[in-house]
């Protein structure tokens, strides 16, 4: 390519009439440039042809300018006219060139008569200054033209033909060579389109489309039209934007954000949700961008996966994961809470005892046990919500729907009477309570959550409204379907809406209700999902298993008791709690001995022989399990009543730890006394 001068050009051409011939315009133009900067007036064409016709006419020309390679008439057979011309012989003659570039081509330049055969590409300065020269030796008569005689210069013609020709056939075979390759890539082109529109029109469980690089759809599947006529409700189209069927700020916001990247050649997954509010849908998508065989990006391919029920999954696990943690918290303080209530409540059954004659202080008394009591049951339900395993021995076979009979009758006078009262009118909706199969289940806790979620459906009618039920089953389920027309929710209460103190009733509420439920619901091997619009109420979906087997209640049998003083060991790192044990039992004629830790324990059971060992679970350094697996192992084991703070069935009982019988912390004394009496030694 020829490099213009932009700065210092000099005007040692100026007023020269000058011809340039090329058939490339960008030549023409640049050559024009950098001689009209000159100071010349400068004259194109682009053949030979044209080239001879301009100067036959009257403008007198000082400097003829040619590319060698051109149609109509090359550049050497326009120098042959010219030199044969008596009027035309005269004027200088340079050659450009970038293809003619051999030696055996400038010899051919100067025979036909050329002053100047020049190399592209050059310096426009050197090139210049090259014109000037020439122009001065012709004006000083210093620039001889030679007379020469093509026709009989046979070896000329001979050379000529044989550089032209073989120039035009290499021209030939390289125009060639781009047509094969042309050919080629268009072939591929078609097979990739091929193949494209193959994997487009792959099954309808496939969801697979293609936009070009102004999102409009190029191809699409059946699976991507149906998805699109269920979360949006639009019947789409080839050359039709995506864009105009995405409705919802964020829906809009995130697929602008999509496209760019992979406009810009990004290959990239993301899980995102699409959708109407009433059908949102989690969706995998995978983007690919398509290229040209440039490698220019002209538009991209998506993958897209429905991931809705996996998504569910996950959060059902981390619904049960929040649960089991806050489940391991409460339990741990729920333990050293009873440990308190325990001391507290000890020290006020032996206060009792002492002072039993004294009125007005046992009915004290009697008032501080009672709350610690109540402290002891407030410590039990702390766990109860976090409660989700299943405790199937407790379970009977039970029809769901009598339950959400019984659940309405406990209610109604909040739903019927009490509204009525206020003006408020609910409406009970029970004709899509169909016959289902029995389930294994604990009908006062199920009962417990179907009142809970009638009380919430009546919190979020405040003037009114309806409450429906609907049973059924499929396969190995039955369901339950219960929905309110009331206020509805937003996501983010939805998603909140069954974790643990969450609660949108403040302060009244105490946001344990539907966490309870949950975990009620989990432990009977069931699930719960929701669903909720703001202004247009929400709806609960509960599946639970169907019965398989019956259990059967296991009969208590009635202790045999004994009198018989006992030789007992207490093991509690509470030293309150052993005092306590201590003065409780030495006063019912027992021996007893005392001590605050497991390793004491130990050495007291390697070197006496105890009728009963009452052990403490949890102590620093040795625990109560080491100190039962060791008694368990011992040639003469020891009776073993373990005294815990861990509530309901949450005590760490391991592997290889058998006891005789468990009491709860806080405990009473007779409770105590009768497990003991009802041993046998």
């Amino acid at each position: 390519m020829l490099k213009i001068e932009t700065e210092n050009q000099s005007l040692q051409l100026k007023d020269r009439n000058i011809l340039i011939v090329d058939d490339i315009e960008n030549n023409l133009i640049l050559l024009e440039d950098l001689l009209t900067g000159s100071g010349s007036n400068v004259v194109t064409a682009t053949n030979g042809k044209d080239a001879l016709e301009k100067l036959h006419a009257e403008k007198k020309y000082d400097l003829i300018i040619s590319d060698i390679l051109m149609p109509v008439m090359d550049g050497f057979l326009l120098c042959k006219n010219v030199k044969r011309d008596e009027k035309l012989k005269n004027i200088p003659f340079i050659f450009t060139t970038a293809s003619f570039i051999e030696e055996k081509d400038e010899a051919l330049a100067f025979k036909f008569g050329a002053e100047k055969f020049i190399r592209k590409p050059f310096e426009p300065d050197e090139f210049i200054n090259m014109l000037q020269g020439l122009l001065e030796g012709v004006d000083d008569g210093k620039t001889e033209t030679q007379e020469i005689s093509l026709e009989d210069d046979k070896e000329v013609h001979k050379l000529y033909h044989e550089r032209l020709v073989g120039k035009l056939e290499k021209k030939v075979l390289d125009l060639e060579d781009e047509i094969a390759e042309r050919k080629r890539v268009e072939e591929a082109l078609q097979r990739s389109s091929s193949m494209l529109s193959s994997v487009i029109e792959s099954p309808d469980n496939v969801i697979i489309f293609a936009l070009d690089k102004d999102s409009n759809y190029i191809k699409f599947n059946m699976a991507h039209a149906k998805e699109m006529k269920q979360i949006y409700d639009v019947e789409i189209e080839i050359g039709e934007s995506i864009m105009t069927y995405i409705t919802g700020e964020d829906d809009r916001l995130r697929a602008k954000e999509n496209i760019k990247r992979a406009l810009n050649g990004e290959r990239f997954i993301n899980i995102e949700e699409y959708g109407l509010p009433n059908s949102r849908v989690w969706y995998e998508l995978i983007f690919n961008p398509i290229y040209d065989n440039l490698q220019h990006v002209t538009g991209f391919t998506v993958f897209v996966t429905d991931i809705t029920e996996r998504k569910k999954m996950e959060a059902s696990l981390l619904q049960s994961e929040k649960l089991r943690v806050a489940g391991t918290i409460t339990a741990g303080i729920s333990h050293e809470f009873n440990n308190i209530l325990a001391i507290i409540s000890g020290n006020v059954q032996l206060l009792k005892r002492k002072y039993k004659d004294h009125g007005d202080l046992t009915n004290t008394l009697h008032i501080i046990k009672r709350a610690t009591d109540d402290g002891a049951e407030i410590s039990g339900k702390m766990l109860e919500f976090t409660k989700t395993s299943q405790d199937s021995e407790e379970y009977v076979s039970s029809d769901i729907r009598d339950m959400i009979w019984h659940s309405l009758d406990f209610t109604k006078p909040r739903w019927k009477n009490m509204a009525q009262a206020k003006g408020i009118k609910y409406r009970i909706v029970n004709d899509g309570m169909k016959s289902v199969p029995c389930i294994m289940c604990n009908p006062v806790e199920l009962r417990e959550i179907f009142i809970n979620f009638i009380i919430n459906a009546l919190d979020a009618m405040p003037v009114g409204g309806n409450i429906s039920f609907s049973t059924w089953s499929v396969d190995d389920s039955v369901f339950v379907g219960i929905s309110d027309t009331g206020e509805g929710m937003s996501e983010d209460v939805m998603k909140n809406v069954f974790d643990p103190f969450f609660t949108t009733k403040s302060p009244e509420g105490t946001g344990l209700g539907m966490s309870m439920a949950y975990g009620i619901i989990t432990r009977h091997g069931g699930s719960v999902e929701v669903k909720s619009e703001l202004g247009k109420g929400s709806t609960f979906t509960l599946q639970f298993p169907i019965a398989t087997k019956a259990v059967s209640p296991i009969e208590a049998t009635e202790p045999e008791t004994t009198e018989k003083a006992l030789h007992i060991l207490t093991v509690d790192d509470e030293e309150a709690i052993g005092s306590m044990l201590n003065e409780v039992l030495s006063s019912s004629g027992h021996k007893v001995e005392t001590v605050d830790n497991g390793a004491d324990a130990i050495d007291l059971i390697k070197s006496e022989d105890y009728d009963l060992v009452l052990c403490d679970l949890v102590m620093p350094d040795v625990s109560g399990a080491d100190v039962i697996k060791f008694i368990n192992e011992s040639k003469k084991r020891s009776k073993i009543g373990l005294i815990t703070g861990w509530g309901g069935k949450q005590a760490p009982i391991e592997d290889g730890m058998h006891v005789d019988f468990i009491v709860r912390k806080p405990f009473d004394f007779e409770e105590l006394i009768k497990q003991i009496d009802g041993l046998e030694f």
